[in-house]
């Protein structure tokens, strides 16, 4: 059976027991327990390594609204630290693998989501979902090579290293921290097999109204004089680095996450941001990094990186950033 078969079988099996070389392990959804420690220990269940998951009961009769709110960060949080855990792992062929490696999976949170799977993000979930970053300082240094179709930019299944999904804001106390800056038009999967919405894709599409501005960095002076290869530790520990005239030379970034090495070095004059959301409890705009292409004779936009912006005034000063974005005409922008 290949690897990524029992992975699946190890997340969704209800209890599973290890065969280690001095002693025998035991791990299911109430008890991690092994000879040393029958009793059990306690798992710490944030970690990104806390499995097998205890999925909720699932049937088709549930009230999907009635699921409570902890029960509701539970499930979200399980399916990040699932994503975590299998972006992390070195398929053979990604390219051919990394959707129906996770079949059984992603069908599962689907249901437990009531929403509809779209590679590997769920349509409810957007446009926050597309606020995923890489894991690791320094990401994949070059981007896949192959012919074979994986996945659309703007799915964290492209990269070849751990991603970090967004947390899903709740409504807490009537207070809501994150507000929406884009709207989602339309969602255009196409599938190699139409019955089954969790492989693998011949092409996927999404469609922005939002704000587009062009976007402007610097390498940062140490990796200037370096010329070091790996600029992602500096571009996220170095002064402010971001500009723009449209928004105006005061907003800055602490840092900027770039899906891959190499896109810190492109030309920079087909590169644009576009805000996702504002987080209030940070104080940022939180968007994405766009490269402008041309395909079949038609403007199209690819995601390169993840940033947030703000102001050096303080508290509130994303909230300036917005009445900036404000003043601004919102396009639709095709995202492939």
């Amino acid at each position: 059976m290949p690897w990524f078969g029992r992975y699946q079988e190890r997340l969704l099996s209800p209890r599973v027991i290890y065969w280690a070389l001095d002693q025998v392990f035991w791990q299911c959804s109430s008890l991690h327990a092994c000879e040393s420690y029958p009793a059990g220990w306690r798992l710490d269940t944030s970690s990104h390594h806390a499995v097998p998951f205890a999925f909720p009961d699932f049937d088709e009769r549930v009230d999907h609204k009635r699921f409570g709110v902890q029960v509701q960060s539970d499930v979200h949080r399980s399916w990040r630290s699932m994503i975590y855990n299998y972006s992390s792992c070195r398929l053979s062929y990604p390219d051919l693998d990394k959707f129906p490696a996770m079949v059984a999976v992603a069908d599962q949170f689907a249901r437990l989501f009531d929403d509809v799977y779209v590679a590997g993000l769920f349509r409810k979930q957007l446009p926050k979902a597309l606020l995923w970053e890489g894991a690791h300082t320094h990401p994949q240094d070059d981007r896949p090579t192959s012919e074979v179709y994986r996945c659309p930019s703007w799915s964290w299944a492209k990269l070849d290293t751990a991603a970090l999904l967004r947390d899903v804001a709740f409504d807490y106390l009537g207070v809501n921290l994150h507000k929406g800056l884009v709207d989602v038009l339309d969602v255009d999967i196409e599938l190699h097999d139409p019955r089954n919405a969790f492989g693998r894709l011949k092409c996927a599409r999404l469609v922005l109204h939002g704000w587009v501005t062009p976007f402007r960095w610097r390498i940062p002076r140490a990796v200037e004089a370096t010329q070091e290869s790996h600029p992602l530790e500096a571009f996220g520990n170095d002064e402010p680095f971001v500009f723009t005239d449209v928004l105006g030379r005061d907003v800055y970034t602490q840092g900027i996450k770039f899906d891959f090495t190499t896109h810190a070095y492109e030309a920079q004059d087909n590169a644009f941001f576009i805000p996702i959301e504002f987080n209030l409890a940070r104080d940022q705009v939180e968007g994405i990094i766009l490269r402008k292409i041309e395909t079949d004779g038609q403007l199209k936009y690819e995601r390169v990186g993840f940033t947030a912006l703000s102001l050096g005034l303080g508290n509130h000063g994303a909230s300036e950033v917005v009445k900036r974005f404000e003043k601004l005409k919102k396009d639709d922008i095709i995202l492939i």
